[in-house]
């Protein structure tokens, strides 16, 4: 069962519920189950680069505006009308997101509600435009860039290939 924030549950002998247990890995044992798994913990990454695109893309509205940058998403989602939509305190794609930073630069960050379940990846991104993604772990300024690339909408996969990497 996938519930609604992109977490994979399992339940024994029953069939799986949102208050399920949160599903392990078990590579060898039930492939099957892996690619549902893997397929879930991909679509989770391209939904999050996407929700990363609409949050720069509202920053920088917010800024033309303000000429500062927003540091919580109440900023973005309050404003009339709003510079970006949805609820953004719960899990999305199976990822805590957290904005913060300064009215210089925001910081932009996606964490996995379970790693090697919901997620591979830690996503961050800046100012700068730039998405990082970390394996196994929150994303920082110093990990790696992707070539994600929002303005343009050109979305290459190599954090993908990055967190199948990270499966067995």
């Amino acid at each position: 069962y996938l519930d609604a924030t992109g977490v994979l549950r399992e339940e024994y002998g029953a069939k799986a519920t949102s208050q399920s247990a949160v599903a392990t890995i078990l590579c060898a044992a039930n492939p099957p189950r892996l690619n549902r798994l893997r397929g879930a913990i991909l679509d989770n990454h391209e939904s999050v680069a996407t929700d990363f695109c609409r949050v720069l893309e509202a920053e920088y509205a917010h800024y033309q505006e303000t000429g500062c940058f927003a540091t919580s998403f109440s900023e973005l989602t309050n404003h009339e009308p709003p510079y970006l939509e949805g609820n953004w305190d719960n899990p999305r794609w199976g990822h805590d997101f957290a904005l913060g930073g300064t009215s210089f630069n925001f910081e932009l960050m996606a964490t996995p509600v379970a790693f090697g379940t919901t997620g591979l990846l830690g996503f961050y991104m800046n100012a700068s435009g730039v998405t990082r993604t970390e394996p196994g772990a929150s994303a920082t300024t110093e990990s790696t860039p992707t070539e994600l690339q929002c303005f343009d909408t050109v979305y290459p996969h190599d954090y993908n290939a990055l967190a199948l990497q990270q499966l067995c």
